[in-house]
């Protein structure tokens, strides 16, 4: 499955990370430079329960990214939802799947202006 995490921070890496290392292809989409040229150097570094792994990870800034995607999960800030929905709306197929695990109200009714109604799953 194709996979996008659209906002890699701790949470959207971690997901990323677990995501990729159960088969499917992750991409990271952020907008913080430093954060993505270290992954793109050094891999994304990862501890989990103590253990720590380092994977290789393909990650850019939104605007950047040409793949279309079967899921997206969204892990912004509240106040940053849409402009992310803007800037990654040419990765969004008729069918793409948006899990959106965000803090706040009012999410499901952005996310519906981007996708259709059956494709947002909400998490609370």
């Amino acid at each position: 499955m194709k996979v996008a995490i659209a906002g890699s921070g701790a949470l959207g890496c971690g997901f990323g990370y677990l995501l990729q290392k159960n088969g499917n292809s992750v991409t990271l989409m952020d907008y913080w430079e430093d954060h993505i040229q270290s992954i793109r150097e050094n891999g994304l570094t990862i501890s989990i329960n103590g253990e720590v792994d380092n994977a290789k990870m393909t990650i850019g800034k939104p605007e950047e990214i040409e793949d279309k995607f079967d899921v997206i999960f969204v892990f912004t800030k509240s106040m940053g939802l849409r402009s992310m929905m803007e800037a990654i709306k040419h990765t969004i197929k008729e069918d793409t799947q948006i899990v959106c695990l965000l803090n706040g109200l009012g999410h499901a009714q952005t996310l519906s202006e981007y996708v259709s109604q059956k494709n947002i799953i909400m998490g609370t």
